[in-house]
């Protein structure tokens, strides 16, 4: 009879020990929707989402030991907080929210809220938010995070699973091979092109279907990804926000790479390793004259070319080098007498916001008068600054960028219309 009973619960136990584990059984690319109910910092019970609202959650799932250097290893920590600034700096995810959750129990969980309150191990920045949760002797909770948690663990806006690890040294959102692509999306209806606003765009590894990463397009279409290993093959899927036939993948500049095929997944385009390259790099303005000449044979009532006008350092003064590109809009608005044109101007984010309006007001001012004195009517010409509004990528206030990041930030769009 004890020998019936100690099998039952060996088998028991194993089958909870296995169930306890089936983490194997979550892959990248799977959606999680879960609610856990957990406690914050100030003993309180709260429901810890997944997914968090626009956000991509890191969760770093640890102990608080008293031995040792704590927090499983403090150094490790410090690590992570390098791989994070890693990520941002990369453009591989933004609006990242770190949860930090704890599976202290019994008299470590009170052992738990008092190192916090002491000391939290990540370091306070503006430039990501850190939540530390515990789960409060939870046998169901602490059950269920096994399941959906790794030591590391990345889950995208949406709540796809992009990647686990073990450890931090194993972490492999490496930076190496890494690189970023910036693209447009449009869709044409009656043989007009509009930009796809708000479109959700992820990166598919060819390979496995894993989902890799994922952000949306802006108001002009734009949008720019991390893919991890640009010699590796992906697919870009497209979820449009709203109900559209076609979709059209694009240079920053306007040029078409390709159209997107229909899948029962959504709108899918395979890369090519020459257009990761090519969408990797930053686009030259486009040759406006030749833009315009291809508007004037179409039926469209607008056309707005973006090109990078220089001016000195904190001024409205245009460059030399940037006169060249404006003497063909004036071109332009001589051969075409009844066509109007709107010129506006854009800042990066850096520095203070109401300089940077004051400023582009100057700047698009500058373009204009530079066109009237060579005689072109000013009752043809508006000027329109936005400073920082309309920021093209990642890069706003806070948030920590390379110069060509920012520089493709400054720009000025000329817009006619007929």
């Amino acid at each position: 009879m004890n020998k019936f009973k100690y099998t039952f619960l060996f088998l028991f136990a194993f089958a909870i020990s296995a169930f306890s584990q089936s983490s194997a059984d979550l892959k990248p690319g799977d959606v999680i929707n879960e609610t856990l109910q957990v406690i914050d910092e100030n003993g309180n019970k709260v429901d810890f989402k997944i997914p968090a609202e626009d956000k991509y959650l890191i969760v770093y799932k640890y102990r608080w030991r008293d031995e040792g250097k704590g927090i499983d290893n403090a150094d490790s920590i410090k690590e992570l907080e390098t791989e994070i600034i890693e990520i941002l700096l990369q453009a591989k995810i933004k609006n990242i929210k770190v949860v930090c959750l704890s599976y202290d129990y019994g008299p470590n969980l009170s052992k738990w809220q008092e190192h916090l309150k002491a000391k939290k191990p990540f370091r306070i920045n503006s430039t990501y938010r850190v939540d530390y949760y515990n789960l409060g002797n939870n046998s169901k909770g602490d059950l269920r995070s096994k399941q959906l948690f790794s030591k590391i663990t990345i889950i995208a806006p949406d709540g796809t699973l992009l990647r686990w690890s073990s450890s931090i040294g194993k972490f492999d959102y490496n930076t190496k091979k890494s690189t970023i692509i910036r693209a447009k999306l449009v869709t044409e209806t009656n043989g007009r092109k509009q930009p796809l606003d708000d479109a959700s765009v992820h990166v598919v590894s060819s390979y496995k279907k894993d989902t890799l990463a994922g952000t949306h397009t802006n108001s002009m279409g734009d949008f720019e990804i991390y893919l991890a290993d640009k010699d590796m093959s992906y697919s870009l899927r497209v979820t449009p926000k709203q109900k559209v036939n076609n979709v059209s993948l694009l240079t920053r500049g306007g040029t078409e790479i390709s159209k997107f095929n229909i899948t029962p997944a959504g709108f899918e385009y395979k890369l090519l390793q020459a257009e990761v390259t090519r969408l990797s790099e930053f686009e030259p303005s486009e040759d406006i004259t030749e833009r315009y000449s291809k508007f004037s044979e179409s039926d469209e009532g607008e056309m707005t070319s973006i090109q990078t006008i220089y001016y000195e350092s904190g001024k409205s003064d245009i460059r030399p080098e940037s006169k060249p590109t404006i003497d063909k809009v004036i071109q332009i608005l001589k051969d075409n007498s009844k066509v109007q044109l709107e010129i506006t101007s854009h800042t990066d984010a850096e520095g203070d916001d109401a300089f940077n309006l004051k400023l582009s007001e100057q700047r698009a001012a500058a373009v204009v008068n530079y066109i009237v004195a060579a005689g072109i009517k000013a009752k043809r010409l508006k000027s329109l600054g936005k400073g920082e509004m309309e920021i093209r990528n990642r890069c706003t206030n806070g948030v920590l960028c390379f110069d060509d990041e920012h520089e493709y930030n400054r720009r000025t769009e000329f817009k006619f219309i007929k």
